[in-house]
């Protein structure tokens, strides 16, 4: 199903592993010439209490940094900025049968309180995500992300982001638009709640947790998506990271928090940063109560 793999990927995406660095979550970063000690930790996107098990542990961690960074400043995201970076030229009217429209209006009105009318202009892949949404807000917690930025602002230390919503963006937006429509449509057909798609998450959350990479890569539908998309959704967002951490490593101490996916790999920050000389070493985490 593409719009799960979708789905799964915005959480952790997929996970490519290098032989020299195994899936432990949390690496100090040191930097080759002043010696300055830095941390790179590895999130998963969603709300469940268990993904906080290991807080005490980070906390010490931010505390002993400088700045603290996600992928993206959480004061630079908002809704109408999403918006505006998804606004398209073609209406969905166009891009679907009449009977399919009246359906997204209709769940539109149920999940989101407006008429599709209003998002017409949306690209396809925005919405889709947006009639998903729910799956990660269900809980009343916080992304573990925002958890860890809300620790580090407790903390008053610099809060920064490496990379760009326009970026970040971007790269969700080289999936082809007819593949977009796909993904929107199941997303319309197929029950999308959080609680259908808790039971799927439950596993991931597990192995995430126990750093089970087979089991993780297990949870992606064979049906990948394009090469564009995960060239744009990792490779060139992980050199735009690395160089951005490095250029912050260089004045301050830093803790950087990251999806894991963004890690690992001949791509990922570790080795790109070990590239630059950093010496990168497994930081073992205690779990919480």
């Amino acid at each position: 199903m593409k719009l799960k793999s979708l789905l799964l990927i915005v959480l952790v995406a997929k996970f490519c592993f290098a032989q020299q660095f195994n899936t432990a979550l949390c690496w100090k970063v040191t930097a080759p010439s002043s010696g300055t000690e830095n941390y790179l930790y590895g999130t998963i996107h969603v709300t469940d209490e268990r993904v906080y098990t290991f807080t005490d542990s980070l906390s010490s961690l931010i505390d002993s940094c400088q700045v603290f960074a996600l992928e993206l400043d959480p004061s630079d995201f908002n809704f109408s900025s999403a918006f505006e970076l998804f606004k398209a030229d073609t209406s969905l009217k166009d891009l679907l049968s009449k009977h399919e429209y009246i359906l997204l209006d209709s769940v539109c009105r149920s999940k989101l309180g407006f008429s599709a009318d209003i998002i017409q202009f949306v690209k396809p892949i925005f919405v889709a995500i947006l009639l998903t949404e729910d799956f990660a807000q269900a809980s009343s917690q916080e992304f573990l992300d925002l958890h860890l930025s809300n620790i580090a602002k407790a903390k008053n230390k610099e809060l920064v982001g490496l990379e760009l919503l326009e970026e970040q963006l971007a790269a969700i937006d080289k999936i082809p638009l007819s593949y977009q429509v796909e993904m929107l449509l199941e997303s319309l057909r197929d029950d999308s709640s959080s609680s259908a798609l808790m039971p799927e998450l439950d596993p991931l959350i597990q192995s995430y947790l126990e750093g089970d990479t087979i089991s993780l890569m297990d949870s992606f539908e064979e049906e990948g998506l394009p090469e564009e998309f995960e060239e744009a959704m990792l490779v060139i967002r992980n050199q735009k990271m690395a160089e951005r951490f490095h250029k912050i490593a260089q004045e301050k101490s830093l803790f950087a928090a990251v999806g894991a996916a963004h890690l690992y790999g001949r791509n990922g920050l570790l080795q790109l940063l070990r590239d630059k000389g950093y010496k990168v070493e497994n930081v073992p985490l205690k779990k919480g109560p």
